[in-house]
């Protein structure tokens, strides 16, 4: 008789964390549109919502696509991230989507911004109700710090919002706000799943 194969218990913590911060059904039938540098938090975040796009008994309605933003910074390093990020996208059966920008700017805040435009941009195209991001509570603390050193009120101590509209159409989510960087790449070992790490 066949054993049922294990069930990796971090990454269906994962699993649950996610369907709890995103109930499946809100997305699962429109389109979404992943940031996926190819970094540990992205990567689980494509997975995951792939997994949970697959369950349930009808097929879903809606598209899921995984958009990378190549700013090429790092030579081949930075076409490697690209490559990497398209072949999971396949292999997990979902749409891809890049640009390749060579820029002067090398500040996070530009760099962040040009990501966050190609990613609505791509939004727009495809008709998509979301975009998601691989925030995690990481980038939440260390968002609270940096506001409590620039001298932040109470509205700073919020940190990063789950949830923010984006126009009239288009949301942001960040499904991942609640896990830990640590959480999450435990996770992703579990499953013996790779990412990219950024020199």
């Amino acid at each position: 008789m066949n054993k049922p194969p294990e069930i990796a218990p971090s990454w269906s913590r994962l699993l649950d964390l996610m369907s709890a911060n995103w109930a499946t059904q809100k997305w699962r039938d429109v389109g979404v549109v992943i940031g996926c540098s190819g970094g540990a938090d992205s990567v689980a975040l494509l997975r995951l919502m792939a997994e949970l796009r697959a369950q349930g008994k009808n097929p879903p309605r809606g598209f899921v696509i995984a958009a990378h933003y190549n700013h090429a910074l790092r030579g081949s390093e930075s076409d490697d991230d690209q490559q990497f990020v398209q072949m999971l996208a396949e292999q997990l059966g979902l749409r891809f989507q890049t640009t390749r920008t060579q820029s002067d700017e090398s500040s996070e805040a530009a760099l962040r911004s040009m990501r966050m435009q190609f990613l609505t941009d791509t939004a727009h195209a495809s008709g998509a109700r979301y975009i998601a991001v691989a925030h995690s509570a990481d980038d939440n603390a260390e968002t609270v710090l940096h506001h409590l050193l620039r001298g932040t009120g109470p509205a700073g101590l919020t940190g990063i919002n789950h949830t923010r509209p984006i126009g009239t159409d288009l949301v942001l989510y960040r499904p991942l706000i609640t896990a830990s960087r640590q959480e999450i790449r435990t996770a992703l070992n579990e499953v013996e799943q790779p990412w990219r790490e950024d020199s």
